[in-house]
């Protein structure tokens, strides 16, 4: 496995809720719950002067949302996730709602976000500077929530990006819109993206390509997959991403191929689950059967390059997709689940939750 955490250009952004939503019927009712009925970690609204005063001062989670289906589909789901909520309880949650206009949408500007959702961590300091309006993103460093895949903010990458965030020292966080000269673009183009700092990750593409001669470069790597995303087109199969797919199959670089395989994956395991609750039991026609095949397909193709430092959680995801379907699993299948395993029992231990969780799911594969 590779050491880069890498990302696609703009995914987590604008396709995350292109290619991820999932169908809400009109006048269904999760789409009109309130948001606490869904994911309360008691977020905190205004008299912003006031926030962040409790003693021992603690670091900031700010929850930049907005009412659309990327928004929705994370709320439910940390809302039923025990670790998501055990991970966040370090922090003082801080709720923005820009669509509301005033001081939220004021302060989402400052923070540099133009797209939700969007999970950033910052100290106390930073965020009285930012309420008092001294600072702009650009000034102060902010830690964004990034994405374990290439595009989705599944429950388990969240807790694992929290639980990292609770413990690294600021003076590691690269400045939200300014990443350091020579830093690695994919790496920095992540960072970018999760900050909601799209302008700014546009800019740096287009300065590395620019600035570089080769084709093959990582720059025109990246720009050749994002024109493939954006270029995809829906049709009803399972197999409606072939630009990606094609790119991808093309495509060496191990950072890229995380990603772009990652992100597939997580599209077919939202359009797997839809399919699970539609009444006719399919997705634009395709069962959910398919969509999990695919969505395990995709997971294996992506765990050959992730990165050691997302190997416990995409691992631990990996496993939890093949164990949604257990009757369509054959030996290979059960036999890889055991292997991951243990390679996450040799990075966290047998007592880490994840582990003790994915332990219990291969169990149940035997």
């Amino acid at each position: 496995m590779h050491r880069a955490l890498p990302v696609l250009l703009a995914l987590a952004a604008g396709l995350w809720a292109f290619m991820a939503s999932k169908p809400h019927p009109a006048g269904a009712p999760e789409a009109l719950a309130p948001l606490t009925d869904r994911w309360d970690l008691g977020w905190a609204r205004g008299p912003w002067e006031s926030r962040a005063t409790d003693e021992p001062p603690r670091r900031m989670l700010v929850y930049v949302r907005a009412d659309n289906a990327p928004c929705l589909a994370l709320e439910r789901a940390a809302g039923a996730d025990e670790g998501v909520a055990r991970a966040a309880a370090s922090f003082e949650a801080i709720l923005l709602e820009p669509e509301a206009r005033g001081e939220d949408a004021r302060l989402a500007e400052a923070l540099g976000v133009h797209t939700t959702p969007r999970l950033l961590v910052l100290e106390p300091a930073s965020w009285r500077q930012f309420v008092r309006g001294t600072a702009i993103a650009a000034d102060l460093p902010i830690r964004p929530v990034r994405a374990i895949t290439g595009g989705h903010l599944e429950p388990i990458g969240v807790a694992w990006e929290l639980e990292l965030a609770a413990t690294e020292s600021p003076a590691s966080w690269p400045q939200a819109r300014s990443p350091a000269p020579g830093a690695d673009p994919v790496l920095a183009t992540e960072w970018l993206e999760a900050a909601g700092a799209l302008a700014e990750a546009e800019a740096l593409l287009s300065e590395g390509l620019a600035s570089e001669s080769s084709p093959n470069g990582i720059f025109h790597r990246m720009a050749r997959l994002r024109t493939a995303v954006l270029s995809h087109s829906v049709s009803g199969t399972a197999d409606s991403e072939g630009t990606i797919e094609a790119a991808l199959l093309r495509e060496s670089d191990p950072r890229l191929l995380f990603r772009g395989w990652s992100l597939l994956a997580s599209v077919f395991q939202e359009r797997a689950r839809a399919a699970a609750m539609a009444t006719e039991g399919t997705y634009r026609g395709v069962d959910a059967r398919r969509w999990w095949r695919r969505a395990r397909e995709t997971s294996r193709l992506a765990w050959r390059d992730c990165p050691d430092e997302a190997a416990l959680p995409f691992g631990a995801l990996l496993i939890e997709r093949y164990g949604a379907q257990p009757a369509d699993l054959d030996s290979l299948d059960r036999a890889f689940c055991g292997a991951v395993l243990r390679t996450l029992r040799g990075l966290a231990g047998k007592q880490h939750p994840r582990v003790q969780r994915a332990a219990e799911v291969v169990g149940r594969l035997r």
